[in-house]
């Protein structure tokens, strides 16, 4: 086996040394404009069930688990009509999209309200289809 000279081994060390500050550069570039890009626009998670509570005077709602705050930026419908909080009522549909914000903050983004739940009655729709499922025979085999 032959042996590098001592110059060869060199020039490799030195250039990977130069090489080495250009990559950590690059890199501190390229981290502070992904961590700006998802702060900047952050994007809107979807929700729906039915309203549990109403806090007016705080001006939040709840739906299953969790309470959403109604801003003047939220954009509020109630059968493709602009809306109020106020038109909201306990045990109707709502759905709509919201933004998670510091401290946990969930500021409503868009609500749309939606017809009042029966909790007793399934939906019609529902039920025929289990009536139909049901009525179905087997085809019977002939011997």
């Amino acid at each position: 086996m032959k042996m590098k000279p001592p110059s060869t081994i060199s020039a490799c060390c030195a250039a990977l040394l130069l090489a080495l500050p250009a990559s950590a550069a690059a890199k501190e570039k390229a981290t502070p404009e992904a961590s700006a890009s998802p702060m900047a626009k952050p994007k809107a998670i979807a929700f729906h069930g039915k309203v549990a509570a109403i806090d007016a005077s705080a001006k939040t709602f709840t739906v299953g688990k969790r309470t959403f705050t109604v801003t003047d930026a939220t954009q509020i419908t109630k059968e493709g009509a602009a809306a109020t909080m106020s038109d909201l009522a306990v045990g109707e549909k709502a759905s709509g999209s919201y933004w998670k914000k510091e401290g946990g903050v969930l500021e409503a983004k868009s609500v749309k309200i939606g017809t009042k739940v029966e909790a007793s009655d399934p939906a019609p729709d529902a039920q025929k289809k289990r009536r139909q499922g049901k009525q179905r025979s087997q085809p019977e085999l002939v011997a």
